[in-house]
């Protein structure tokens, strides 16, 4: 049992060391609705985009809880 708690911590360790999104890789899939930080807004764009993203949000259903 020993060694399998050993095997266990040795791969949840080499898996947390790995970074998949990697350092400095900017992501080109970037949509619309999304803003981006790297770029510079006017205020009215700025504005636009908050409205379009709280706009595409959904909201949950208070009709129908599960329990």
């Amino acid at each position: 049992m020993k060694n399998y708690f050993i095997i266990f911590i040795f791969i949840f360790i080499i898996n947390c060391s790995f970074n998949e999104k990697g350092l400095n890789v900017t992501n080109n899939n970037i949509s619309h609705n999304e803003i981006n930080s790297s770029k510079e807004y006017s205020f009215e764009e700025y504005v636009n985009l908050l409205l379009n993203n709280n706009n595409s949000k959904s909201y949950p259903d208070i009709n129908n809880i599960p329990d």
